[in-house]
Protein backbone atom coordinates (compact mmCIF):
# COMPACT_ATOMS: atom_id res chain seq x y z
CA UNK A 1 0.00 0.00 0.00
CA UNK A 2 1.52 3.20 -1.46
CA UNK A 3 1.15 6.45 1.26
CA UNK A 4 -1.19 9.13 -0.75
CA UNK A 5 0.85 11.94 -2.25
CA UNK A 6 -0.19 15.24 -1.21
CA UNK A 7 -1.39 13.54 1.97
CA UNK A 8 -4.61 14.50 3.50
CA UNK A 9 -4.75 17.52 6.00
CA UNK A 10 -7.98 16.54 7.34
CA UNK A 11 -11.41 16.90 7.17
CA UNK A 12 -11.75 20.28 7.09
CA UNK A 13 -8.83 20.15 4.11
CA UNK A 14 -9.48 23.89 2.80
CA UNK A 15 -9.43 25.55 6.47
CA UNK A 16 -6.12 23.29 6.69
CA UNK A 17 -4.76 24.57 4.20
CA UNK A 18 -5.69 28.37 5.04
CA UNK A 19 -4.33 27.60 8.43
CA UNK A 20 -0.78 26.06 6.91
CA UNK A 21 -0.99 28.90 4.62
CA UNK A 22 -0.97 31.93 7.49
CA UNK A 23 0.79 30.05 9.88
CA UNK A 24 3.75 29.51 7.11
CA UNK A 25 4.05 32.62 6.16
CA UNK A 26 3.41 33.87 9.69
CA UNK A 27 6.83 32.45 10.77
CA UNK A 28 9.22 34.13 8.03
CA UNK A 29 7.10 37.62 8.96
CA UNK A 30 8.34 37.33 12.35
CA UNK A 31 12.06 36.24 11.62
CA UNK A 32 11.88 39.75 9.33
CA UNK A 33 10.58 41.58 11.91
CA UNK A 34 13.22 40.30 14.65
CA UNK A 35 15.97 40.52 12.40
CA UNK A 36 14.77 44.12 11.51
CA UNK A 37 14.61 45.39 15.63
CA UNK A 38 17.57 43.22 16.42
CA UNK A 39 19.70 44.95 13.18
CA UNK A 40 18.22 48.82 14.53
CA UNK A 41 19.21 47.84 18.24
CA UNK A 42 22.69 46.68 17.61
CA UNK A 43 23.68 49.84 15.03
CA UNK A 44 24.23 53.19 16.79
CA UNK A 45 21.47 55.69 16.31
CA UNK A 46 23.72 58.83 14.97
CA UNK A 47 25.81 58.49 12.16
CA UNK A 48 25.30 55.67 10.64
CA UNK A 49 25.20 55.66 6.68
CA UNK A 50 25.57 52.51 4.32
CA UNK A 51 24.59 48.46 4.54
CA UNK A 52 23.54 48.37 7.89
CA UNK A 53 24.50 44.65 7.84
CA UNK A 54 27.99 45.55 6.84
CA UNK A 55 28.58 47.68 9.59
CA UNK A 56 27.32 45.02 11.56
CA UNK A 57 29.87 42.41 10.13
CA UNK A 58 32.50 45.16 10.80
CA UNK A 59 31.49 44.96 14.46
CA UNK A 60 33.22 42.63 17.33
CA UNK A 61 32.89 38.98 16.75
CA UNK A 62 29.44 38.69 19.10
CA UNK A 63 27.57 40.50 16.74
CA UNK A 64 29.63 39.86 13.47
CA UNK A 65 29.49 36.15 13.18
CA UNK A 66 26.07 35.71 13.79
CA UNK A 67 24.98 38.16 11.19
CA UNK A 68 27.56 35.88 9.41
CA UNK A 69 26.31 32.69 10.00
CA UNK A 70 22.48 34.31 9.06
CA UNK A 71 23.63 35.71 6.03
CA UNK A 72 25.56 32.88 4.55
CA UNK A 73 22.06 30.68 5.53
CA UNK A 74 20.03 32.88 3.97
CA UNK A 75 22.10 33.53 0.72
CA UNK A 76 22.91 29.66 0.99
CA UNK A 77 19.11 28.22 1.02
CA UNK A 78 17.82 31.18 -2.02
CA UNK A 79 21.06 29.92 -3.88
CA UNK A 80 20.13 26.09 -3.51
CA UNK A 81 16.21 26.47 -3.83
CA UNK A 82 16.61 28.76 -6.80
CA UNK A 83 19.30 26.10 -8.66
CA UNK A 84 17.04 23.28 -8.32
CA UNK A 85 14.12 24.70 -10.01
CA UNK A 86 16.03 26.56 -12.53
CA UNK A 87 17.94 23.14 -13.29
CA UNK A 88 14.38 21.43 -13.10
CA UNK A 89 13.13 23.74 -15.01
CA UNK A 90 15.81 23.58 -17.95
CA UNK A 91 15.76 20.00 -17.82
CA UNK A 92 11.34 19.82 -18.65
CA UNK A 93 12.20 22.09 -21.33
CA UNK A 94 15.49 20.62 -22.80
CA UNK A 95 13.77 16.93 -22.75
CA UNK A 96 10.18 18.25 -23.63
CA UNK A 97 12.39 19.58 -26.72
CA UNK A 98 13.84 16.66 -27.34
CA UNK A 99 11.01 14.57 -26.98
CA UNK A 100 13.89 12.46 -24.55
CA UNK A 101 15.39 12.88 -21.09
CA UNK A 102 18.27 10.64 -20.68
CA UNK A 103 20.76 11.32 -18.09
CA UNK A 104 23.33 13.15 -20.26
CA UNK A 105 20.43 15.78 -20.61
CA UNK A 106 19.78 16.50 -16.90
CA UNK A 107 23.56 16.58 -16.37
CA UNK A 108 24.04 19.43 -19.19
CA UNK A 109 20.88 21.04 -17.67
CA UNK A 110 22.28 21.16 -14.31
CA UNK A 111 25.40 22.76 -15.49
CA UNK A 112 23.74 24.95 -17.60
CA UNK A 113 21.62 26.33 -14.83
CA UNK A 114 24.64 27.00 -12.52
CA UNK A 115 27.30 28.22 -15.05
CA UNK A 116 25.21 30.64 -17.02
CA UNK A 117 24.66 32.89 -13.81
CA UNK A 118 28.18 32.00 -12.60
CA UNK A 119 29.50 33.80 -16.11
CA UNK A 120 27.48 36.55 -15.63
CA UNK A 121 28.42 37.24 -11.79
CA UNK A 122 31.90 36.87 -13.01
CA UNK A 123 31.18 39.59 -15.84
CA UNK A 124 31.18 41.94 -12.67
CA UNK A 125 29.11 44.37 -11.16
CA UNK A 126 28.86 46.93 -13.79
CA UNK A 127 26.72 43.75 -15.52
CA UNK A 128 25.44 41.73 -12.25
CA UNK A 129 23.80 45.20 -10.51
CA UNK A 130 21.78 46.21 -13.10
CA UNK A 131 20.61 42.20 -13.77
CA UNK A 132 19.87 42.29 -10.10
CA UNK A 133 18.16 45.38 -10.05
CA UNK A 134 15.92 44.54 -13.33
CA UNK A 135 15.03 41.31 -11.74
CA UNK A 136 13.68 42.72 -8.18
CA UNK A 137 11.67 45.49 -9.90
CA UNK A 138 10.00 42.92 -12.70
CA UNK A 139 9.98 39.37 -13.07
CA UNK A 140 9.55 39.27 -9.10
CA UNK A 141 6.97 41.52 -8.97
CA UNK A 142 4.71 40.10 -11.83
CA UNK A 143 5.61 36.25 -10.03
CA UNK A 144 5.17 36.71 -6.24
CA UNK A 145 3.15 40.06 -6.53
CA UNK A 146 0.18 39.90 -9.63
CA UNK A 147 0.40 36.49 -10.57
CA UNK A 148 -0.66 35.05 -7.84
CA UNK A 149 -3.87 36.94 -6.93
CA UNK A 150 -4.74 37.11 -10.02
CA UNK A 151 -4.73 33.28 -10.38
CA UNK A 152 -6.78 32.93 -6.99
CA UNK A 153 -9.32 35.18 -8.84
CA UNK A 154 -9.65 33.55 -12.11
CA UNK A 155 -10.12 29.77 -9.78
CA UNK A 156 -12.61 31.79 -8.02
CA UNK A 157 -14.63 32.96 -10.71
CA UNK A 158 -14.35 29.30 -12.26
CA UNK A 159 -15.77 27.61 -8.72
CA UNK A 160 -18.68 30.56 -8.71
CA UNK A 161 -19.69 29.21 -12.81
CA UNK A 162 -19.10 25.56 -11.60
CA UNK A 163 -21.62 25.87 -9.02
CA UNK A 164 -24.20 28.01 -11.23
CA UNK A 165 -23.57 24.49 -13.64
CA UNK A 166 -25.55 22.25 -10.71
CA UNK A 167 -25.65 20.97 -6.94
CA UNK A 168 -22.23 18.66 -7.39
CA UNK A 169 -19.88 20.63 -9.33
CA UNK A 170 -16.88 21.29 -7.55
CA UNK A 171 -16.54 24.80 -6.01
CA UNK A 172 -14.21 27.06 -4.64
CA UNK A 173 -13.63 28.75 -1.14
CA UNK A 174 -12.71 32.54 -0.52
CA UNK A 175 -8.52 32.06 0.31
CA UNK A 176 -8.39 34.90 2.58
CA UNK A 177 -10.88 36.51 5.18
CA UNK A 178 -11.63 39.40 2.88
CA UNK A 179 -11.55 37.25 0.11
CA UNK A 180 -11.77 39.53 -3.20
CA UNK A 181 -11.30 42.94 -1.85
CA UNK A 182 -7.80 42.01 -0.56
CA UNK A 183 -6.97 40.18 -3.58
CA UNK A 184 -7.60 43.28 -5.97
CA UNK A 185 -5.76 45.15 -3.22
CA UNK A 186 -3.05 42.88 -3.97
CA UNK A 187 -3.12 43.54 -8.04
CA UNK A 188 -3.51 47.22 -7.62
CA UNK A 189 -0.32 47.37 -5.72
CA UNK A 190 1.46 45.09 -7.73
CA UNK A 191 0.68 47.22 -10.91
CA UNK A 192 1.46 50.43 -8.91
CA UNK A 193 4.79 48.88 -7.85
CA UNK A 194 4.90 47.95 -12.27
CA UNK A 195 4.14 51.34 -12.49
CA UNK A 196 6.77 53.42 -10.64
CA UNK A 197 9.69 50.72 -11.29
CA UNK A 198 8.36 51.53 -15.08
CA UNK A 199 8.68 55.09 -14.94
CA UNK A 200 11.91 54.99 -12.71
CA UNK A 201 13.36 53.16 -15.44
CA UNK A 202 12.47 55.20 -18.20
CA UNK A 203 13.74 58.03 -16.34
CA UNK A 204 16.96 56.69 -15.70
CA UNK A 205 17.38 55.05 -19.48
CA UNK A 206 16.46 59.00 -20.60
CA UNK A 207 18.79 60.72 -18.36
CA UNK A 208 22.22 58.55 -19.93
Amino acid sequence: HRPRWPPSLGVNRAQDIRSALILGSAVPLMMCIAWAAVSAALLPSAGAVGDPVLQMLRSSFGIAGPVALLCVGSIGTTLVSSYLTLGQFATDAICSAAGRCSLDDKTMSSVASVALPALLACAGPQLYVPLLAFAGAFPTMLLYGLMPPLAALALRRSGLQDRRRGPNAVTTVRPVALGVPILRLVVGISIGFLGVNSFLAVAGALQR
